[in-house]
């Protein structure tokens, strides 16, 4: 794991060299620019930096990686969603990892822009950033007071290789496992290697949407392009495998919500114009769910295989979706996991492990969002393996991943525990009053 500092001393009151990441493409047009404007005006203009200052094309990775190693900060805020924080945490690890900077430079915080913002709920920076219609400047204020009170973190980070896979080489009853191979013993927390840590940054990088609606189009596109290209009937089975490596700090899941992200995301790079606000992006979000309680599929029991750790894990019929989850919430706020009989370790973001939840279809997810019902708790491990048709839409930290095959060809998903990061949370009192929230919601097991 990562060597960093992570004491429960908060950050300095003020610290000597605050910078930001912003990403204008977030969130409501209108509260990106005060936000971007506001973080000028405190930290400085040089000390602030567009992300993705021309729309409709990548992020400026390497401007983000001289801009760090010239001011070395000792607090960087992002202001963006989700995939854009992530983002962030592989531009900073990756100087770090390079030694260009030291160890404990650059702590993230966050002010949450985008829509869902499930790693920011779970550091405690809320749901989402409003600009206030009255006094927003002074607001604004007691805002970048309370980044600089938040205190260091560790975010857990995973790797996740999606393969296509010949179903003949699928031995059933054996977990996943492969042509009568059994799956290794259960081990904690595995660690890949740096070469390989630094090849899934570079293929994230490439394909980091960043809640830019433009790139995620063009990333889509080249991505479909190199999916449909037919391999040559002349090659054997093993060289016509398609593979697909991608790193998440937040969350994967296979069925009818990756659907669902996937149908709002084209829906978002068509019509740009009407998705800006978050607000109207869920009702958006929630037509589209409507819409996959009539024609999601069930994931087939028998043809999927799910193994945690080594340990086959049984998946309950009439699933529709399977979610491997690294944070406190899950798509906007929704809690997933409620284990008010502890029969798992408690949940956490710097633990090494997912959780692996089942979901029974958009009527479940309402339940979970009303509270009144919670996910299908499977299994909490560091090393998951999951064998899928190879149909099924996917998505990790809300990006979709289309379908790689056809119903009679299978997908195997490996996810493994890569690394960690250096963020920040909110005090303590702030973590009592999540902790609390959580508590009341696992209370719905019981019901």
């Amino acid at each position: 794991m990562a060597d960093h500092s992570t004491n429960n001393k908060s950050l300095t009151s003020e610290p000597e060299r605050p910078c930001a990441f912003v990403n204008m493409n977030s969130g409501e047009r209108s509260a990106a620019l005060f936000v971007a404007d506001q973080l000028k005006k405190n930290f400085g203009a040089d000390n602030v930096l567009d992300l993705f200052p021309v729309k409709g094309k990548p992020p400026v990775i390497e401007e983000a990686k001289q801009f760090l190693i010239q001011r070395k900060p000792d607090l960087l805020v992002v202001a963006g969603g989700d995939g854009t924080v992530s983002l962030g945490f592989d531009i900073v690890d990756e100087v770090r990892a390079a030694k260009l900077v030291g160890p404990a430079t650059a702590p993230i915080a966050v002010i949450p822009m985008g829509t869902g913002n499930d790693l920011s709920r779970s550091l405690g920076f809320g749901g989402g950033y409003k600009k206030p219609l009255v006094k927003a400047e002074e607001r604004f204020t007691k805002v970048i007071k309370r980044l600089f009170m938040a205190r260091p973190r560790v975010i857990d980070r995973f790797a996740l290789t999606i393969t296509t896979i010949d179903p003949d080489t699928v031995t059933p009853g054996h977990a996943g496992g492969v042509n009568g191979h059994r799956p290794s013993k259960q081990r904690s927390a595995p660690s890949l290697p740096k070469e390989e840590c630094r090849s899934f940054l570079e293929e994230r990088h490439r394909c980091s949407h960043a809640e830019s609606a433009a790139s995620s189009a063009e990333q889509r596109q080249q991505q479909h392009q190199q999916e449909s290209s037919s391999p040559t009937p002349a090659q054997p089975p093993s060289s016509r495998c398609k593979e697909t490596k991608k790193v998440f700090t937040n969350y994967f899941s296979i069925g009818f919500d990756a659907e669902v992200a996937k149908a709002f995301g084209d829906f978002r790079d068509h019509h740009p114009g009407i998705c800006k606000s978050r607000v109207g992006n869920k009702i958006w979000y929630g037509c589209f769910g409507c819409n996959a309680m009539c024609c999601s599929s069930t994931l087939p029991k028998k043809h999927v295989s799910l193994t945690v750790d080594g340990k086959a894990i049984k998946v309950p019929s009439n699933m529709k979706s399977i979610v491997v989850s690294s944070m406190i919430t899950y798509a906007g706020g929704n809690i997933l996991w409620a284990d008010s009989r502890q029969k798992f370790d408690t949940q956490a973001v710097d633990d090494g492990k997912v959780e692996v939840v089942a979901l029974e279809g958009v009527w479940h997810m309402v339940g979970i969002g009303t509270r009144i019902r919670s996910g299908k708790k499977l299994a909490q491990g560091s090393s998951i393996v999951l064998y899928s048709p190879a149909h099924f839409t996917m998505q990790y930290d809300g990006e979709p991943i289309a379908a790689m095959g056809a119903p009679d060809q299978m997908v195997k998903i490996v996810i493994e525990f890569m690394s960690q990061s250096l963020g920040t949370e909110v005090p303590l009192e702030k973590e009592s009053n999540r902790k609390a929230t959580q508590a009341s919601h696992s209370e719905t097991e019981r019901k």
